[in-house]
């Protein structure tokens, strides 16, 4: 996926929306391109997980979960790096949560010309 592709809102969304919606376990090697290698993540409840920790829930959560993905809100922070802001809340199954807010950083890498998930963290809507 090229930058000027990504520029907005909707795509650095899709990014999330693959991240989290598709089934990893049929292309791995997808996955382990979307991780940057220093990844971390600092989940609603305040816990750090290394991309070793993200990877594996993601190979390992249910493909049938959905999520709804409103309010996003792209910042172009410097050349190739974007600050993407969103609200997520499980749709399927469904949930009585009031959903997270989120706050994802991703670095743009000319080798693979691909962007990659560098950090990110959920804060719940109490």
């Amino acid at each position: 996926m090229q930058e000027l592709h990504t520029e907005g809102s909707d795509a650095m969304l899709e990014l999330e929306q693959l991240l989290l919606h598709a089934d990893h376990r049929q292309d791995p090697a997808r996955l382990e391109r979307l991780l940057a290698p220093e990844l971390l993540e600092v989940a609603a409840n305040g816990r750090h997980s290394a991309r070793t920790d993200v990877l594996q829930w993601l190979l390992a959560k249910d493909p049938g979960q959905r999520w709804l993905l409103t309010e996003g809100h792209v910042e172009r922070l410097a050349p190739g790096w974007r600050l993407l802001r969103y609200h997520a809340r499980r749709s399927e199954p469904p949930s009585a949560s009031q959903g997270a807010w989120h706050v994802s950083l991703w670095r743009y890498d000319p080798d693979s010309r691909s962007w990659r998930l560098h950090f990110h963290q959920s804060t719940r809507v109490a």
